[in-house]
């Protein structure tokens, strides 16, 4: 593939108290953290959850940008009180 043909795909998750990362690792990323990485041989001998495939990934469509925005940005709001 040429490099200027591959598309961006900007990621954000929308409202406050939604992280994008859990978005990355839930939804769309090239690893999933779910239940199941709580049932992998690996998780039993470390304690560490397993990073599972995700065969839905978005990243075979192109480049993800995932990114996260501080309050009051997007739908979040701050109070002066």
């Amino acid at each position: 593939d040429d490099d200027d043909e591959v598309p961006l795909i900007f990621w954000s998750n929308g409202g406050p108290g939604a992280s994008s990362l859990f978005g990355l690792l839930t939804e769309l990323g090239p690893f999933l953290l779910n239940d199941d990485s709580l049932r992998t041989e690996s998780y039993h001998r470390t304690g560490i959850p397993s990073l599972l495939p995700n065969p839905s990934s978005w990243h075979s469509l192109g480049s993800i940008l995932v990114f996260d925005a501080p309050a009051p940005v997007g739908y979040s709001s701050c109070d002066d009180d």
